[in-house]
This record gives C-alpha cells, sequence and structure tokens, in this order.
C-alpha cells in the first residue's frame, strides 16, 4: 500500500474533528476538509475546504478525488449515511476509510442492545462485505479509544459531578474501564495512517489508562 498523504474529514467542527485536524497537521498530512453544503465554518490556513451533502453520492465522489484517506469524524448517528459515503470512496479511489468510531466499543457484541448503534451496525456489516473482496482497493479501520474523561468532567458526562463534589461508584467500584484524554483521538489517526498495513481492515484499540471507580475516588482524595 502507497503511503498515505492526502486526508479528507467529514465532520470537522466535532469533537473528533477539532483534535483530529491539528494532529494531521503536525504530522505532515494535507488535509481537506468535506463541510455540508449550509456551512459557514472557517478552518485554519493551508486547509482546504469542499462542500457535500452525506447523501449526495455524485457530489461525494468528485470532493473526494485525490485522497488517500477519509477519516468519518461526525456522531455515529450520522452512520445512515455510510452506504452513500463507502461507496463515493471507493468510486474517487480512496485507499482507507476511518469509520465513525473513537470512543465506546461499538464493536462489542453488548453494543447492539444500545439502539443508537443500530445503524451503525448494519453500516459496518456492508463495508465488511464490500471490502473483503479480492479485488476492493478501499480499506477500513474502526478506532476504539474507551470514555474521554477529560471532556467527559467537563461535560457532565462522566463519574465526577464538579459542581456538586460527588463520584458514582459502579458496583464494586473494582471493575477497570478503558479511558483516555479527548487529545488521543488524533494520536491514533495518525499512528493508524502512519502505519496503514498493520491497522488494515481491522478495530484498533488505544487508551491512556484502565482505571477502577474505586482507584479513581482515591486519586481524588489524595490530591484533593
Amino acid at each position: 500500500m502507497s503511503p498515505i498523504k492526502t486526508v479528507a474529514v467529514l465532520g470537522a467542527t466535532g469533537n473528533v474533528g477539532k483534535v483530529a485536524i491539528p494532529a494531521l497537521l503536525s504530522a505532515g498530512f494535507i488535509v481537506t476538509v468535506i463541510a455540508r453544503p449550509e456551512s459557514t465554518s472557517t478552518y485554519p490556513q493551508g486547509i482546504a475546504v469542499k462542500k457535500s451533502s452525506y447523501d449526495d453520492l455524485k457530489t461525494l465522489t468528485e470532493v473526494l478525488q485525490g485522497q488517500d484517506a477519509l477519516i468519518e469524524a461526525f456522531n455515529p448517528a450520522a452512520a445512515e449515511h455510510q452506504s452513500t459515503i463507502v461507496q463515493a470512496a471507493l468510486a474517487a479511489g480512496v485507499s482507507r476509510l476511518i469509520t465513525p468510531e473513537f470512543s465506546t466499543d461499538s464493536f462489542s457484541a453488548h453494543s447492539a442492545e444500545i439502539r443508537i448503534f443500530g445503524p451503525k451496525h448494519e453500516a459496518q456489516k456492508e463495508l465488511e462485505s464490500l471490502t473483503s473482496a479480492p479485488d476492493c482497493t478501499l480499506s477500513w479501520t474502526g478506532i476504539i479509544l474507551g470514555a474521554w474523561f477529560d471532556w467527559g468532567i467537563e461535560e457532565g458526562f462522566f463519574w465526577v459531578n464538579k459542581k456538586d463534589r460527588t463520584i458514582t461508584r459502579f458496583g464494586s467500584g473494582d471493575q477497570k474501564v478503558s479511558m483516555s484524554h479527548l487529545a488521543l483521538v488524533g494520536e491514533a489517526i495518525v499512528t493508524v495512517l502512519q502505519t496503514p498495513e498493520k491497522y488494515r481492515n481491522r478495530v484498533a484499540y488505544f487508551a491512556d489508562y484502565a482505571v477502577s471507580t474505586n482507584e479513581l475516588i482515591d486519586m481524588i482524595q489524595k490530591f484533593s
């Protein structure tokens, strides 16, 4: 597989896109943002901006011309458009697709119990079927990092409630969970794109920590 140099990003203004783009630029990749037609967002100098709806096969194919990789940095709920995006990437000659994961392990058997992942699971089945063909030039990688603890705590979506100065203990509190800084999203993407064969057509797991609730409570008490 030829080295990846040009990278397109869908969902550049979201949490993933905001950390992925600086990491890609720092690593020397040529970045193109694909924004929705109605978008008025601005981007740093040196980033090309093209516009297309996620369900517009013709336009998506056109704006993806010349891109080695495509990062789906949007919310997994938007995976309902995955079929069109994949077809456009294939037609445009994109060689690597990074699917919309980055946090919760949507490849776990238990994730099927979470309704929001329904479209994602169906899209992934279609993608794997397509890329398993011997003559398919498109490959994929799913990146899983677990909970983004720094972002989650600030947003009130995690174990620690900064306002009430409380923490929730789950079960015995000894079960460990993998978690990461949000910035690791960008680092993981760069790692995958710099060593694409290592992560071809599979899930890549990254994490900063594996910590239990009890360990987290001890750390907070020690340093607060």
